[in-house]
């Protein structure tokens, strides 16, 4: 079940990463009111946890495909009506 939930999550960042670009580009969206749902980061005090992060945005960064393709799962979901699988 941990390496199911690993590999959720590594999948969710990766998508995250790699769309990060992107939003960074788009025009803010109306401000939202002050302590509303502000996001908290709960892994931060998990170690291994930081340093995966820490290794994963050096992989991306890097281009590293092998270490990128490496940590997510063969079976991946890429949307509705797309194939599973690492294209």
């Amino acid at each position: 079940m941990n390496t199911t939930r690993r590999r959720i999550g590594c999948t969710l960042l990766l998508a995250t990463l790699m769309a990060a670009p992107a939003l960074a580009q788009q025009k803010p969206a109306a401000k939202v009111q002050d302590g509303l749902f502000a996001p908290r980061d709960e892994a931060a005090g998990d170690q291994s946890w930081t340093r995966f992060r820490d290794r994963l945005l050096e992989a991306v960064q890097q281009r590293d495909k092998k270490f990128v393709l490496g940590v997510v799962d063969r079976n991946v979901r890429n949307g509705i009506g797309q194939p599973n699988g690492v294209a």
